[in-house]
């Protein structure tokens, strides 16, 4: 079994740590990088430090850690005390925008048939009905955990250890699921601050009707999610970091030091275009574009947007997660096939950096029956076969846009939207 990945890189870096005064002594780009690598290395350590406090503090008190748990949360945590961590989390989990995307994952095939009770939770929690809101929640978990793991939810459906996730660290998933069943035989009236599934749908905990009930069973939920995701993705997870932390080929290595003093070569040389302002291509026209440029790519990635079609759109993205084509594709479809782009306008070109230009679009488009529009930013990278940046002028590069152009139209449709709902 490989090690995770954060752990394999920390002990990548804590290796070469006796070659740390050679590396400074060499001076410039060389330890410059070693600088940056360490940065990374104090980054990853202090999450982890943040993580471990999450686990240790807030895990007995019902919260759950899971893999998409903001990292600004888990860092502003810690300065705070335990109340005023609770409302922190309280805020989070009942913010009517982490619920309306939580609930887009819910559209996935895994997980659409409890998207109706789901989203009525939401609902509820929204208008601060919570008596009604946490025992929806706990059927949704239950259902899911049936399903997918053929156990209940509290008979220890997540006790299975999965590779390379949070719900499965110590005081997990696990762990609140636990609580979360805890068989309660006695009738209480007491305000509940736990959310003690077994009491609340079995009547023996009936003053239970509270946001930081509501708020623990919707972070419960979605920590359930993520362990069911992690399980299903397991293997090729594996694989990948099986791949990833192989031995050295030092044949490889020395042919990747040759390619080193190309890309600082064609680094050096590089000198970026005149900015470009207004409009220079639309949906209706966009000729006249030499090929293989970022602008060129911003339109193909436009139209492929247009088009809905998600294999090029996948071919045209950037995928920090490097999945397979057909996988990014697939989840491309899933994520933004309701967004519904029908018109752009491409304007304002920067060439940024040997490997990025900046653009901007005006778009607009159709959702649930709406129109919503704006402008976005595009930013475009050129990259090698590894998705990795490579300057411009290298041969066998290709450019891509990276994904927050997709999330600014959701959030443009959303902001657009929102004062009619």
């Amino acid at each position: 079994m490989p090690k995770p990945p954060l752990h394999a890189l920390l002990e990548t870096i804590e290796a070469a740590a006796p070659l740390a005064p050679v590396l400074q002594a060499a001076g410039g780009s060389v330890a410059e990088a070693w600088a940056r690598v360490q940065e990374q290395k104090a980054m990853v350590e202090r999450h982890q430090e943040n993580l471990d406090y999450f686990a240790r503090v807030y895990a007995p008190l019902g919260w759950t850690a899971f893999d998409q748990l903001s990292l600004d949360i888990a860092e502003r945590l810690r300065p705070l005390t335990i109340a005023e961590g609770q409302d922190l989390l309280l805020e989070h989990f009942l913010n009517p925008d982490e619920l309306r995307l939580f609930s887009m994952r819910l559209r996935r095939p895994a997980y659409v048939a409890w998207r109706d009770i789901a989203e009525r939770a939401f609902e509820r929690a929204k208008d601060r009905d919570f008596l009604s809101a946490a025992p929806l929640i706990f059927i949704v978990i239950d259902g899911m955990c049936q399903h997918h793991l053929h156990k209940s939810a509290f008979g220890g459906a997540a006790d299975e250890d999965v590779f390379d996730t949070l719900t499965t660290a110590p005081n997990g998933l696990a762990h609140g699921l636990a609580l979360a069943g805890k068989t309660r035989k006695k009738l209480c009236t007491d305000a509940l601050e736990a959310p003690y599934r077994n009491g609340i749908l079995h009547g023996r905990d009936t003053n239970f009707g509270h946001a930081i009930v509501a708020a623990k069973a919707i972070n419960l939920l979605r920590a359930t999610v993520d362990y069911i995701d992690k399980r299903n993705d397991e293997e090729e997870r594996i694989s990948t970091a099986v791949e990833d932390q192989r031995p050295p080929d030092w044949n490889a290595v020395l042919a990747a030091r040759a390619e080193t003093r190309a890309f600082r070569q064609a680094t050096e040389a590089w000198v970026a275009r005149a900015p470009r302002e207004g409009s220079f291509a639309t949906y209706e026209n966009a000729s006249g574009l030499a090929d293989n440029t970022p602008e060129s790519a911003a339109i193909a990635f436009l139209k492929a947007m247009a088009k809905s079609n998600y294999g090029k759109l996948a071919e045209l993205t950037l995928d920090y997660t490097k999945r397979t084509r057909q996988k990014w594709a697939g989840d491309l479809r899933r994520d933004y096939g309701d967004l519904g782009l029908r018109q752009w306008r491409l304007g304002w070109l920067n060439d940024s950096a040997a490997a990025a230009s900046e653009l901007s679009a005006v778009v607009s488009g159709q959702w649930e029956g709406r129109t919503w529009s704006g402008r976005i930013e595009l930013r475009m990278l050129y990259v090698d076969e590894d998705n990795d940046p490579l300057p411009r002028d290298l041969a066998g590069g290709r450019w891509v846009a990276t994904p927050n152009a997709l999330s600014e139209m959701w959030r443009l449709a959303y902001a657009t939207l929102r004062p009619n709902e």
